[in-house]
């Protein structure tokens, strides 16, 4: 039988996380308290002293590395860079824009595994040069499946200084991302409102947008046709809109890892959708399951305010929840909700964070931009970023904290509602599918007459718990 490194691991997902030694994450972020350490350096050298002009063409270059204590110092090696991203991506030139990186052959990066691609986040947005660190750290902190790994370098393109750079692994079905034990039949799909990919479809019944990120149907060796990849979601999705038990086609602790970062850093890409990733091992067998993971992109969380540029400064009380996006809104509503079973799978890692991990996400927030400092002086004086981040990692401290406790707060209570369903006004009772339940019943009932679960009240979703 093909197991998934993870869906191995996943034997161990009840053992509270408190009872775990030295987890990856430690291990990983030692060089946070290495005073030896500082921050790497990134050399491209691209053909002809050229730029990426777009997110298509690869241009030939030579890369170094000086790893500084962090990561492998890597001699000069030839490898291709592009641009990338959607929103991050600028057209003017000189712009701090993010990269691709290809090499012809597999490169250990980070000391945590070899890949062919990978990624320079640029955090090009004001305010924006902690986020990603943070959530990225957090997926890893919650045992997220295949969370990214951050580590902030020095980027030098043609021997200009180009600013301060996140350098990760690109999300991918692939030896530095998502392992699987075979991929003849495994599948890695985005949830992403641009919509852009050559292989699509929407899914069905929740019109979600679905690019087919693995398998490329054109290059990759593959068992798969896109059918089969759209029948086996779309089995799942009928169910979950038929409020029936997924638990044996969605693994629930993913999804409840997955869910506690987007709630914590309110992260509202979610929403749109925007780089949401979920993958499949064995699309054609009935052992492996759907997993939301591995988590990215937060260039619009931690209570971003898009008027003035600012992070953790929002109220950290907001409700997650209480977004409507039409069919999305009903998907994740119904995901968090109506899952059989999955509020005290839900309830049981927030737990466990709570008891546990929350200290060292706030710890991180401090140890991180410490080490970083000199580094966001750098593409302060280059890239014109006036943000006080030694005050923002305090921001972020007290926000998360705040957050954490707000979210659990109500959690533990396990009533959460577009409204307190209370008064004496009379209301109509609808299922999800459509059928009237009750009509001109007094709210304050409602709790007595129905099971729990969501149900459309007065032409708006509601849970009743």
């Amino acid at each position: 039988m093909r197991l998934c490194l993870y869906f191995i691991s996943c034997c161990l997902c009840w053992v509270p996380l408190s009872l775990i030694a030295q987890d990856e994450s430690d291990g990983f972020y030692h060089w946070l308290d290495d005073q030896a350490a500082t921050v790497p350096v990134v050399r491209i050298d691209i053909a002809d002293s050229l730029l990426p002009a777009d997110k298509v063409t690869y241009l030939d270059a030579m890369i170094a590395v000086e790893g500084n204590g962090v990561i492998p110092s890597v001699s000069a090696v030839p490898v291709k860079i592009k641009g990338r991203g959607n929103s991050s991506w600028k057209k003017r030139p000189g712009a701090k824009n993010p990269y691709r990186l290809r090499f012809p052959r597999k490169q250990n990066l980070l000391g945590v595994g070899k890949g062919k691609n990978w990624v320079l986040l640029a955090n090009n947005r004001r305010g924006s040069m902690l986020t990603n660190a943070v959530a990225l750290y957090l997926a890893s902190l919650v045992d997220a499946p295949f969370a990214n790994h951050i580590v902030p370098v020095e980027l030098y393109l043609n021997g200009k200084y180009w600013g301060s750079y996140n350098l990760t692994e690109k999300v991918g079905i692939s030896a530095n991302s998502v392992r699987v034990g075979d991929e003849m039949a495994a599948t890695m799909l985005e949830l992403d409102s641009y919509f852009d990919a050559d292989d699509k479809f929407l899914s069905q019944p929740y019109s979600l947008p679905v690019n087919v990120k693995f398998p490329d149907f054109q290059n990759d060796s593959t068992l798969l046709a896109i059918e089969d990849i759209q029948d086996d979601l779309q089995q799942f999705l009928q169910r979950l809109a038929l409020q029936e038990d997924v638990s044996d086609l969605v693994d629930y602790v993913s999804l409840a890892r997955f869910f506690l970062v987007q709630e914590l850093t309110d992260n509202t890409e979610m929403w749109k959708p925007r780089s949401v990733y979920l993958f499949h091992e064995d699309v054609l067998g009935h052992q492996a399951k759907w997993v939301f993971a591995p988590l990215w992109d937060f260039d619009w969380a931690f209570g971003r305010n898009k008027n003035n540029d600012t992070f953790f400064k929002d109220s950290p009380a907001h409700d997650f929840w209480s977004r409507e996006y039409s069919s999305l809104h009903e998907f994740w509503w119904s995901l968090r909700f109506s899952t059989l079973g999955f509020y005290e799978v839900y309830h049981k890692v927030w737990s466990d964070f709570m008891d546990s991990r929350l200290e060292r996400l706030l710890r991180f927030c401090g140890r991180y931009q410490q080490f970083v400092s000199t580094s966001l002086s750098h593409d302060s004086q280059t890239r014109n970023d006036p943000t006080d981040y030694g005050a923002q990692a305090q921001d972020a401290a007290r926000w998360l904290e705040q957050r954490a406790r707000s979210v659990y707060e109500k959690l533990t209570k396990g009533d959460i509602f577009w409204k307190d369903i209370t008064g004496t006004d009379s209301v109509s009772v609808f299922s999800l599918q459509g059928i009237c339940l009750f009509q001109n019943v007094q709210r304050r009932n409602i709790r007595k007459l129905l099971d729990k679960g969501m149900y459309v009240i007065n032409g708006k979703l509601q849970l009743v718990r």
